[in-house]
């Protein structure tokens, strides 16, 4: 059964995923957004649901936005300066004719609030833009 749903990196595309997955009817135990906007959007319609973020259901966004403090949101922190400096390198490098060798990793760190509870066997839910 397939498990993630579609969303478009805003806090609308959140409340339409969570409606569409827990309307079809599939389980979860946890949800792991493509970004920080979808993920609050997730929070809020769970809640909507009655569902206990995060003692029923945790949620984890991507990115690290300012209003993720706020909301006490789990969080994937990138180096978003590292990652602005790489892409301009890039297109720098593409521009002068130079073909694209490979592909960088660069590091991120785990930010844990409020939103997260540990838990083994957790099935998670992706929000994912496409």
């Amino acid at each position: 059964m397939k498990r993630e749903v579609e969303g478009d990196f805003k806090r609308e595309g959140g409340i339409r995923a969570i409606r569409e997955i827990i309307d079809r009817g599939i389980s979860f135990d946890a949800v792991l957004a493509g970004n920080d906007e979808m993920a609050i959007g997730a929070i809020e319609e769970l809640e909507r649901r009655g569902k206990n973020v995060p003692h029923e259901i945790p949620v984890v966004g991507f990115d690290d936005i300012e209003s993720a403090r706020f909301v006490g949101l789990t969080t994937v922190r990138m180096p978003t300066r590292e990652l602005g400096r790489v892409a301009v390198k890039l297109a720098f490098d593409m521009i002068d004719g130079k073909k694209p060798i490979g592909y960088q990793i660069l590091p991120t760190e785990i930010i844990e609030r409020a939103s997260t509870m540990t838990g083994d066997d957790a099935k998670t839910i992706r929000l994912d833009a496409v």
